[in-house]
């Protein structure tokens, strides 16, 4: 009894044939979607849209794909100057360069010690699952 047109839904005069019984006459959702052989999905969108718009509501055409997402403001980038001065200078950079070298140097090294105290108490340790070392 349904009236669904390839490709394209239900036609607009079905969908408000069905809500206008829906509404007059008091069946329940489960019985008019028997009767028009819908599911109950469609049954509850289109009562959502016809209590939202009426029947011109049903009548308009879906719109097809995802609804528009509203945009979101973002504040204006706002250029800082930087809390360290740059190196002007290829003197300047070269020297930069350096003391960066020296920092990550010393930072290695200090990691490196730690990582050689953790592996000398993990073999001291009398309670090691394992002989080999292997933790599991």
């Amino acid at each position: 009894m349904s009236t669904r047109q390839p490709g394209l839904g239900y036609a607009p005069e079905f969908r408000v044939q069905v809500m206008q019984e829906l509404e007059s006459k008091s069946l329940s959702l489960t019985e008019v979607c028997l009767r028009y052989q819908i599911t109950m999905h469609t049954l509850l969108h289109w009562r959502e849209l016809f209590r939202e718009g009426g029947s011109a509501a049903l009548v308009a055409p879906p719109q097809r794909g995802r609804r528009p997402q509203p945009k979101h403001e973002e504040p204006p980038l706002t250029l800082e100057p930087p809390s360290v001065p740059l190196p002007h200078t290829v003197e300047e950079q070269e020297r930069a360069k350096d003391e960066l070298i020296i920092q990550l140097s010393l930072q290695l090294q200090q990691l490196q010690q730690e990582n050689a105290l953790l592996k000398k108490v993990w073999r001291l340790l009398p309670s090691r699952s394992g002989k080999d070392g292997s933790i599991c």
